[in-house]
């Protein structure tokens, strides 16, 4: 026997109403939400623009802080935020600079070749050459930049950070008894950006619980003097070192201005380290919606990198 079962009129308009009722309500907690974000920029806004207006004198860094906050909201519309740098401006256009090798007695050229570079397949008996080679000629420039820059590889900077900084430093030391030719400034720019990271890498937790810091002041100058000798030698608006610029800043709490400085040599570097680091300057601005934002463009774009965050904490934080 078949049944055959028909809804009255009235139930139908009731079930309509119903749904229809908790679709609006659904719209309404969205735009509800909108309306707080959209309410809470304006807040800040206003918050800012009455600090950087405030009778009480501010210093240049606060001022520069406070500017660069409200510059980043102002061209923020929640909801709205890309994968694109938000900045109206742009770094200059300098020619890249670009790491040379610097060999000059050849002792390193053939190692080299079979240690390093996008096609290499390095072996246990590469790896031991590259320590007899060390220890032959321990003072050799080629063979020094070649042992840095083989530690110097992502897997490997934070275990052998303390080595790296010590290697960036005599390999300086060596660079700057050559002929200051165009091709050893550029090496020595990149050597100090190396030992200024190691350096920086050393604050990091789990560096530190290997590899104690036992003078913070001593350490603490320098990293400092290895910036300061880098911009020295090529200036402080080169976007090869800029990710450097943003961590200083971020470690001395400058949330803001570095947040500025990566919006505007967003275009000029890598692009996972640009979503990244922006995700994590929002987060430390305390902005939740521009963050959570960010998140998730960066999840979306990079989703193998997160995952691998989420098991091992802080296992990305720069070149």
């Amino acid at each position: 026997m078949r049944f055959r079962f028909a809804l009255k009129p009235r139930f139908v308009i009731f079930l309509f109403v119903a749904l229809t009722a908790k679709v609006a309500l659904a719209q309404l907690a969205v735009l509800s939400a909108g309306d707080e974000v959209a309410s809470w920029r304006q807040a800040q806004l206003a918050h800012l623009k009455e600090q950087l207006e405030t009778a009480k004198p501010l210093s240049k860094e606060m001022q520069d802080e406070l500017a660069s906050q409200k510059t980043w909201l102002e061209l923020w519309k929640p909801g709205g935020l890309s994968s694109e740098p938000n900045s109206k401006q742009a770094a200059s256009t300098k020619p890249k600079l670009v790491e040379p090798v610097v060999d000059p007695n050849g002792k390193a050229t053939r190692l080299r070749s079979r240690l390093l570079g996008p096609k290499t397949s390095p072996t246990q008996n590469d790896t031991q050459a590259l320590e007899e080679l060390t220890q032959e000629y321990p003072e050799d420039v080629g063979v020094i930049q070649l042992q840095l820059h083989w530690l110097d590889q992502r897997q490997f900077r934070k275990e052998y950070a303390p080595d790296i900084s010590e290697l960036a430093a005599k390999l300086d030391g060596q660079l700057q008894q050559l002929i200051p030719t165009e091709q050893v400034k550029s090496a020595r720019a990149f050597c100090l950006y190396r030992r200024a990271r190691a350096l920086a890498y050393r604050e990091l937790p789990q560096v530190i619980a290997k590899h104690p810091i036992q003078d913070r002041k001593s350490h603490n100058a320098a990293l400092l003097a290895a910036y300061g000798e880098l911009v020295n030698l090529v200036g402080e608006g080169r976007s090869e070192f800029v990710l450097l610029r943003v961590r200083l800043l971020r470690r001395d709490g400058w949330h803001g201005k570095a947040l500025r400085i990566l919006e505007l040599h967003g275009r000029m570097i890598d692009r996972q380290w640009y979503l990244k680091k922006r995700r994590d300057l929002l987060k430390d601005l305390g902005w939740g919606a521009a963050y959570a934002e960010s998140a998730e463009i960066y999840a979306r774009e990079f989703p193998e990198a997160v995952r691998a965050e989420n098991a091992a904490p802080s296992v990305l934080i720069g070149p």
